[in-house]
């Protein structure tokens, strides 16, 4: 037992480590989580589920119940960047016990600390939890629902899938399949019924309600994002491909299906069988453009359950001692699964002494250029945003309009862009015209940091769309703004990003 306790703790000591002292600098809070927290702030103060305070509702960010999560840490007077990131750590953390208990209830005799540790060695566990966005609540609902299935808790099983369905609607393809799943396995409409007993009354009354205040069938977010057809799924199976290049989740897989060929169970075909869903998932989404991929990560917690059933499978009646070998194999699994790790402290060893902080200072550039735009702009001015997240947040008095269309209805509908024939999930709307109309007297023509005040425009569609547009450069004059990126010297890094600033508004500088 003290063995097994010790075993437990250096899984959950490897999880923290690697997330807050490997990727806990440098701010992992990316950028659109500020679209979550911007959401929840005006939630919380009794003005909807606005982008900007005054004009109709908008789904805007991509799990409603994440940002009731935050509104509720906010009206509880809680800071929302601590809030979030507390959260994601014991969401983290209850992922972590789930595999344990799921291990040791389902997969006998694979050692309940074995599942853990593999997945806290993996580099977009540790990194998701710090971002600030709702990856870790998908993944610990996605887990938490497959366990109960397995357990054959219908009734919670439903329950389970229908949080996770409000907390994004593209998880309902998930729910439907497990019943699918469990009417070919039981041949028993009575699993069904109670997985409907425990889904409906929770999700309906959810999605007409929210259809209602929304006023659209499916978030704001999907709009914004799809309509590349065949050339978003080819982006799609680009994105799982570089996935599946990596050596280190070859090996996974392939202990993944050692265990399931040796352990044939409806249990192992069901996880597996979510895995590929997942996969699919990914290629019918477009991909994606953040780092470590993000639309991978809810899938982790079942690969490293699947293989490391593989691991446990492998040495069953050998000659070599069960116990040793399935620590040299572990042992050897977390030294490669950490192979990006190992690459990020070579460069920053500094990373592993420094003090310990819960939440970073905002090094992010981003939100520094949130800053510096504070200092610019006059009380009355509207700003128009590539990067809608932190600089939005930071400018909340203002009116922005978000120009790729996550957070605005009318860009959202509107025809996709396609640039020099490749789909660039996220970035596909933007409409000049409509910008033209609204008349902002700031607009963001990129989001990278320049290292001079010279205008060069980038090889990208929002900006190239913008700098060619004659009406934009008749109106407009380019405006360098100055950005002091934290860094941990005591000297900040220094750049530049361009605005447009229109040429008949007045110009303010606090």
């Amino acid at each position: 037992m003290l063995r097994r306790g010790g075993l437990w703790g250096a899984a959950v000591l490897l999880f923290l480590v690697h997330a807050y002292r490997i990727y806990g600098t440098d701010v992992a809070l990316i950028d659109d989580a500020f679209i979550f927290f911007r959401y929840a702030k005006h939630w919380a103060q009794g003005l909807g589920l606005v982008w900007n305070a005054g004009e109709p509702p908008v789904e805007g960010v991509s799990s409603l119940l994440y940002t009731a999560l935050l509104a509720l840490g906010i009206r509880l007077g809680l800071d929302v960047v601590v809030w979030a990131t507390v959260l994601n750590l014991g969401l983290a953390l209850l992922v972590l016990g789930l595999l344990g208990r799921c291990a040791a209830r389902r997969f006998s005799p694979l050692p309940s600390w074995l599942p853990p540790l593999l997945l806290a060695a993996m580099p977009a566990f540790a990194f998701w939890t710090g971002t600030g966005m709702d990856t870790l609540l998908f993944t610990f609902l996605l887990t938490l629902s497959v366990m109960w299935v397995l357990d054959e808790r219908w009734v919670w099983a439903g329950v389970g899938f229908a949080l996770l369905s409000m907390a994004r609607l593209d998880a309902v393809p998930l729910f439907l399949f497990t019943l699918l799943f469990v009417a070919a396995w039981q041949r028993d409409g009575r699993p069904l019924l109670r997985m409907g007993a425990g889904f409906l009354p929770l999700f309906l009354p959810f999605f007409l309600l929210r259809w209602h205040y929304f006023g659209w069938l499916l978030p704001n977010t999907y709009y914004a994002k799809t309509g590349g057809g065949w050339l978003a799924l080819v982006e799609g199976a680009r994105y799982v491909g570089a996935f599946l290049r990596q050596p280190r989740f070859w090996l996974l897989f392939l202990l993944a299906f050692v265990g399931g060929w040796r352990v044939r169970s409806w249990q192992v075909g069901y996880v597996g069988s979510v895995i590929l869903l997942l996969l699919l998932r990914a290629v019918f989404a477009g991909g994606d453009w953040m780092p470590h991929f993000r639309l991978f990560v809810p899938l982790l917690p079942c690969l490293a359950l699947l293989s490391a059933l593989g691991v446990s499978v492998l040495f069953e009646g050998g000659r070599v001692p069960r116990g040793l070998g399935m620590g040299v194999v572990s042992g050897v699994l977390v030294v490669v699964l950490m192979g990006p790790s190992w690459q990020v402290l070579y460069r920053t060893p500094w990373r592993v002494w420094r003090p310990l902080r819960l939440v970073e200072p905002m090094h992010a550039s981003q939100y520094a250029m949130g800053l510096a735009l504070r200092a610019h702009v006059c009380p009355d001015d509207t700003i128009a945003l590539i990067a809608a997240g932190a600089a939005a947040y930071l400018n909340d008095d203002h009116v922005i309009i978000d120009m790729l269309g996550l957070n605005d209805v009318h860009v959202a509908h509107s025809p996709p862009q396609v640039y020099k024939g490749r789909w660039d999930s996220g970035h596909v709307r933007l409409d000049v015209a409509y910008l033209l109309q609204r008349r902002p007297e700031w607009i963001q023509l990129d989001t990278h940091l320049f290292p001079s005040p010279e205008f060069h425009p980038r090889d990208w569609m929002p900006t190239q769309r913008l700098w060619q547009t004659e009406a934009i450069r008749r109106l407009y004059e380019v405006v360098p703004l100055r950005v002091e990126v934290p860094t941990d010297s005591p000297r900040p890094r220094v750049g530049y990003i361009f605005f447009l600033h229109r040429r008949d508004a007045p110009r303010c500088y606090k």
